[in-house]
This record gives C-alpha cells, structure tokens and sequence, in this order.
C-alpha cells in the first residue's frame, strides 16, 4: 500500500460500519474503487466491506471470493469490530442467498460490547440473524434483532433497519407468526420505498415473504402480485434460491387463480432449472408441498410421486412426505391407508418442518372420518384444525380440503352463526376458489347439479331429465369440467357452499 492510499483506508476503516447502516454503499464502492482492488485484497477490513458490497448488488462470485480472502488474512486475536465484521459479511451472504444451513463465526461476549451504537447495532444483527439459520425458535435472537432494530430507528441507520425488518420477519415465519412476519416484512418494504432501496436483496426477501403469507392466506392474487415484484426488482441481485422461490410461489398463485394447469407448469419448471443448488429442509418442504398438491388436485399423480421422491433425495422422510402420500390415497378414495399415513404426524411421533403440517393432517382426518360416517370424529378433527389455523392465520389447507372436509366446514359454519370469524373466512376462501375455478353454468347443467345434490342414481336422474344416460354423463362431465372438480361429491360441494354463503348475506 502506498503512502497515498493510507489516508483513504484509514477513513475506511473508520466509518465504513457507518456506511452500510445508512445505505451509503455508493460511496463506500467507490472508495474501494479508490483504493484499488490489489490493496483491498490484502486487508481484511477491506476485503469484508468488499463482500458486504458485493453481496448487495448480487455479485455472489466476488462476494465469496472476498470472503475466503478475507478467512486467510484474518489475525488469530482479531479487533473485536473486524470479528463483528465477518460474521455481518457471512450473515448476509447467507440470508441474499437464502442459505439456511450456513454457520456465520460466532461472536464471544467481549466481542458483543461496544460504546459505539454502529457497532453495538452490528453486532445485535450477528447474534439474532445467526439465530435465525440455527434456531427458528430462539427467544434470545428475536431480542436481539429487536434490539438491533431498535438502535437502527434511534440513530437512523435506515438501511439497517430495513435489513432486521427483514431478519424478523423470516425468524417469524419459520416459527409460524405468519403474522408477524407479515407485519416485519410490510416494515422493511416501508423503508426501502422511502429511501429508493426497491430493487435490494432485502426488499426481494420480504416481498417473497410477502408473497407467501397471501398464498396462506388464500388471497392469490396478492401472492402474485408481491411474486411477480419480487422478480421483476430483484434482477441479478437475486440469487437462484430465492428465484425458484418467487417462481414456485407465483405458479402456486396462478394455480389457485383457477390457471391450474400453467400454475404447475410453472412450479415444475422452476424446481427442474433449480437443478443441485442446495435448499433448507424449510425451503424444500414448503415449496414441494405447493407443487405436489397441485398435481393431486389435477390428478397427476405420476408427478406428484416424482414430487415426494424429489423431497426424500432432499431432505429425508419428514412428516410432510406421509402428509403426500396421504393425500395421493385420499384422491382415489383410499380412505384408511390415507388415515394410516397421517397418524404418526397427528400423534407427534415424527417431524414436521412446516408450521401448518398438522392443520393440514387433521383436515384429512376429518375427510376420512367423514366418509366412514364417523360425523362426530369428523367434526372434532376438523374443529382442531380450525384452531390451529386460525393461530397461525392459514387459510388456504382449507380452501384446498377435499369435497367431505369442505362439506363438514360448510355446515359447522351453518351451525356456528357469527361466532367463528376464521371458519367464515375458510368456507368463504373454498368458495372464491370454485368461482376461480368454474365456468358459468347453463341452465341445463345448473338442473344436474341440483340432480346431483340428491340420493338418485344416474340412471334415474336421465329419467328425471328424459335424456339418454350418456347424454346425462356427459352433461355431469361437463358439469364437473366448468367447476373445476373431479367427482359427484365435489360438484355438490362448490354449490353447497355457495348456497350456503349466498344464505348468510
């Protein structure tokens, strides 16, 4: 380094912390840009800053490399704000990667105390955000993001800010506070709207955040629209993670707008041209539940076992795979093995991964139940599952239900009048689902599905028509093709629970 490089670098070292909180990156790139990049890869001060800035604008290549320069070069008792530095670096390498199984340095408790609010803040983020890829539970990292968030709006570090808002809300939502999460996220898309800072890798993180959260909350249409955001403003500042995460919630979306067979185009497309690249058991699971159910519902059910077989290769045999399979035996009426699959998870005797896996365990529970004529057990499995969903605001496992679930919902909810909001907004989602999915009903199919609500056969509703039997299977194909279903119990369904709704107006 020469003589007229050091002032600059020593101004680097000196506020380069505060350059990033504040979202001064330009000015921090170009004094690297200054400094020249032979100086920078010889100090490890320098060659983090490089990392943190090369992580923003999507340079993942430079930002590792920096990062392994900066291993090597880093002094066997280092400052303690140089050791807050590499682990804010390789935290954020990990979260713009949405790299869940990283392991950022730890930071030792002197390693944590500084007068410095910058610091002080920094290193808050390095404790909770290493929390959030090692513990989804832990009480300690949501109070150190808190903190962190806390010192980001006292002191006007702006970026930061947004950067734990984001943190915040993807621990919330490993845990299940959709809520939360939702709240956190809305927060830091707040910040990066006033400050310009749309097309970050943290505004893109929360609008996938974002997007999910609508998809739960059977609103598909806001699931598209953040999706769709997401990959538009992100550009190459998105990794391939969070890009076949965007994709595959955008095709779930389309799939419950009632474009069912592209919006599974679309989740198989973005899973093949994932190919190797690494996922969280979380980021696995949660998107092959979106396309495997998908494919059941279209009764493709080959695709579906590639699904479940793509999941096992991934991560194992977690209770999402028997909650699959399940659902495959439940779509050609195999009712008890279905039963079988989903007693390890109701009774907590094998892993979930998904906060939701039980609401959508008992809603096949209660389909079985119903359809062995067990009304009461039904009825007590799918109250549980009115339960839990309505703790974690989840919506769509019961717009999705099978025909005898949604049936049993629609009349709980006859029964309850206005006292079970979460249950009106469940039956009302599988309603708007119908309409997505159907076709305006002639008057001629309209008669068959009032046919078809009563115990007559099909040889007796043609007679009740004075039609030809094949021209009435035909008129219930028909039938079934513009509501979207697939079988008798089905179509009944989708009338039942608009009636219903129509009746409680």
């Amino acid at each position: 380094m020469s003589a007229d490089d050091e002032p600059l670098v020593e101004v680097v070292h000196r506020v380069g912390a505060a350059l990033l909180v504040t979202g001064s990156h330009p000015e921090l790139r170009r004094a690297l840009s200054e400094i020249g990049e032979q100086v920078v890869a010889g100090d490890p001060w320098l060659t983090l800053y490089s990392a943190l800035i090369r992580i923003e604008d999507g340079d993942a290549t430079g930002a590792e490399a920096d990062l392994r320069h900066a291993g090597a070069l880093f002094p066997a008792e280092p400052d303690p704000r140089l050791a807050v530095l590499r682990s804010i670096a390789e935290l954020f390498e990990a979260a713009s990667a949405a790299d869940l199984a990283a392991d950022p340095h730890l930071l030792d408790e002197e390693q944590r105390r500084f007068d410095d609010p910058v610091w002080s803040a920094l290193a808050l983020v390095s404790v909770g955000g290493r929390g959030l890829l090692t513990d989804a539970t832990s009480v300690t990292a949501s109070a150190a993001l808190e903190d962190a968030l806390g010192l980001a709006r006292r002191h006007g570090f702006r970026y930061l800010e947004m950067q734990c808002s984001t943190l915040l809300a993807g621990l919330a939502g490993l845990a299940g506070e959709y809520r939360a999460m939702t709240a956190a996220a809305i927060g830091a898309l707040a910040v990066a709207a006033t400050r310009g800072w749309d097309r970050s890798p943290w505004s893109a993180a929360a609008r996938w955040m974002l997007a999910y959260s609508a998809l739960m909350r059977a609103d598909p249409a806001e699931a598209r629209r953040y999706a769709s955001e997401g990959l538009q403003r992100g550009g190459t500042a998105l990794r391939p993670r969070f890009v076949f995460a965007m994709r595959a919630v955008y095709g779930a979306a389309l799939f419950d707008s009632g474009r069912r067979l592209e919006g599974l185009q679309r989740m198989q497309q973005a899973r093949a041209e994932l190919g190797p690249v690494p996922l969280s058991a979380e980021q696995a699971a949660t998107l092959a539940v979106l396309e495997h159910h998908a494919a059941v519902v279209l009764g493709r059910l080959g695709d579906a076992r590639a699904v479940v077989d793509w999941l096992c290769d991934r991560i194992g045999t977690p209770g999402e795979v028997l909650l699959m399979q399940a659902w495959e035996k439940l779509s050609v009426g195999r009712h008890q093995p279905a039963r079988a699959d989903i007693e390890p998870i109701l009774a907590g005797t094998v892993p979930l991964v998904l906060p939701y896996t039980r609401v959508e365990a008992l809603l096949v529970a209660a389909n079985v139940e119903i359809s062995g004529g067990q009304v009461r057990t039904a009825s007590d499995a799918l109250r549980a599952a009115l339960s839990s969903g309505a703790s974690l605001d989840v919506v769509r496992p019961f717009a999705l239900a099978a025909a005898e679930a949604r049936e049993l919902l629609g009349r709980h909810v006859a029964r309850s009048a206005s006292t079970e909001p979460f249950a009106e907004r469940a039956l009302a989602a599988g309603r708007r689902r119908y309409e997505r999915w159907s076709a305006p009903l002639d008057a001629a199919e309209r008669q068959v599905i009032a046919l078809l609500s009563s115990p007559l056969s099909v040889e007796q509703i043609a007679r009740e028509l004075g039609i030809p039997i094949a021209e009435t299977q035909s008129r219930m194909r028909m039938t079934y093709r513009k509501l979207g279903v697939s079988s008798r119990r089905s179509a009944v369904t989708a009338a039942f629970e608009a009636a219903c709704l129509r009746g409680r107006s």
